[in-house]
């Protein structure tokens, strides 16, 4: 049974992708970026996403939610196109057009794509994922390539357009990445970019947010669940470098 959606309150869902098909077919080469496929459990992966959103707001609608106000955004990469496909058309195709958002594209990995960890070297790995200011990011980011906040800053101007869009009891559907939710959730609980990879998102699972406006016109986020994956006897899949 799915969480109502508290009075007034603008529902969001992060999607992450399935499983995709790595560089070269290797698991543990780093893609980020890169416009990689879905593997075949990827892509059942984000049919059972589809078919799970299709019950929760089956669920939801027996409350206060207007079927016509699911809004669907997605990330511009085939794999997260593919999710949200598959989720307007579980949800019967009555959400609208799908909107493209460039933001919500993952993490540049840059020179770093195409490479595993030992041919990164850990200690810049390691480096990167924990600086402690956009300066101290910039210098560890690989050429041409992007640092966590230079992520967070894009995804977050995505999704501030996202929240802006919501009204009352409606619900916008978001399709992307590791590192954008990641970004999102981390925007709700306050956790540093130094901290972003302590935010546990598998493939294809599913997290909630709840906007809502205190009586002095505050805007507040509830996060309402986080990282659930649909339980439909899929094997495990491999998420080995992003």
């Amino acid at each position: 049974m799915a969480t109502p959606i508290p009075q007034h309150a603008h529902r969001i869902y992060l999607i992450r992708h399935g499983e995709v098909i790595p560089p070269g077919g290797v698991h543990g080469v780093f893609y980020g970026a890169m416009d990689v496929e879905l593997s075949p459990l990827g892509k059942q992966e984000a049919a059972a996403a589809g078919d799970f959103m299709k019950s929760e707001l089956a669920s939801l609608g027996g409350g206060n939610l207007d079927s016509d106000s699911v809004n669907i955004y997605s990330s511009p990469l085939k794999r997260a196109v593919f999710g949200a496909e598959c989720v307007k058309s579980s949800l019967g195709g009555a959400t609208g057009p799908i909107t493209l958002v460039d933001g919500f594209k993952e993490l540049s990995r840059g020179a770093w794509a195409g490479k595993r960890v030992d041919e990164i070297g850990e200690e810049a790995f390691e480096a990167f994922h924990v600086a402690m200011s956009p300066a101290e990011g910039a210098e560890r980011t690989p050429e041409g390539g992007e640092s966590l906040f230079d992520i967070r800053d894009r995804v977050l101007e995505g999704y501030e357009t996202v929240k802006k869009r919501g009204t009352p009891s409606s619900v916008s559907i978001i399709v992307s990445h590791l590192w954008v939710t990641r970004s999102i959730v981390a925007d709700c609980l306050n956790v540093g970019t130094d901290d972003l990879r302590s935010i546990s998102i598998d493939t294809a699972s599913i997290s909630a947010i709840d906007i809502g406006v205190k009586e002095d016109g505050t805007q507040t986020q509830t996060l309402v669940f986080k990282g659930l994956k649909p339980d439909v006897g899929l094997e495990k899949s491999v998420d080995a470098a992003n």
